[in-house]
């Protein structure tokens, strides 16, 4: 029975409704409809918090908005800014009917207008006992969400520093076996430069031995040429 009802074009009651009843109908038909809607109000099990007052300017209006426009999405799967203006509409009354709401918005909504009702009923109820207006449970939701976004910046943070660390490490890492490698290299280095000083230094005696010989080699020249010399005078002395 609710759900027929409940599936009346939705529009703003701003435009629809006028004192209660649908514009462009007969006062029979508005009687019909009101009589129906108040049997269907209450033949229904309502939740306790319907029972209490909302007085709306202690609520944080724009905060609500916003929770409803994301609520209804959420539950309808993409945006309607048919539903929203509705709830919005509803909440702009001084006296907003928690109960005729969600009858209204089953057609839209079916077995989620119930969930969708109740948890904004009580937001509303929160709200107007906060100082600032907002329900204590978006205040808890958005310090999750920042002590998130800051535990996610720590992450960044931290891995990073990991990150950082590591390349200091890698780096510190190849310039000590570089320094091993070339520590390897000098004993090699200096290997073959006593290997070359060796070889110069036998050059230096060959080349002096070398020098010697000669030396002597010239100074027998020296002496056979002196013993001839002095041959040829005997010569010339004995004729």
């Amino acid at each position: 029975g609710d759900l027929c009802l409940a599936q009346r074009p939705l529009t703003a009651p701003s435009s629809t409704m006028s004192g209660g009843f649908f514009r462009g109908t007969s006062l029979d038909q508005d009687v019909r409809f009101a009589n129906k809607e108040k049997k269907m109000i209450e033949g229904k099990k309502w939740p306790a918090e319907f029972d209490q007052k909302v007085n709306m300017s202690k609520v944080n209006f724009d905060v609500i908005k916003v929770w409803i426009a994301r609520r209804v999405t959420e539950l309808l799967g993409f945006e309607d800014d048919v539903v929203v203006g509705y709830v919005i509409s509803q909440l702009e009354a001084k006296t907003p009917d928690p109960k005729q709401m969600q009858i209204y918005l089953t057609g839209f909504l079916e077995r989620n207008a119930r969930v969708f009702v109740t948890e904004l009923w009580n937001h509303l109820l929160s709200a107007q006992q906060s100082p600032g207006g907002i329900p204590q449970s978006l205040l808890e939701e958005k310090k999750a969400e920042i002590q998130q976004k800051k535990a996610e910046t720590a992450r960044i943070e931290a891995e990073l520093k990991r990150q950082k660390e590591e390349a200091e490490r890698t780096l510190r890492e190849a310039m000590a076996q570089a320094e091993r490698e070339r520590e390897r290299e000098r004993p090699k280095a200096r290997s073959r430069s006593r290997s070359r000083s060796r070889s110069r230094s036998k050059d230096r005696k060959d080349r002096k031995e070398r020098d010697t010989e000669r030396d002597r080699e010239t100074e027998r020249d020296r002496e056979r040429k002196r013993d001839r010399d002095r041959d040829r005078e005997d010569r010339k002395s004995t004729r």
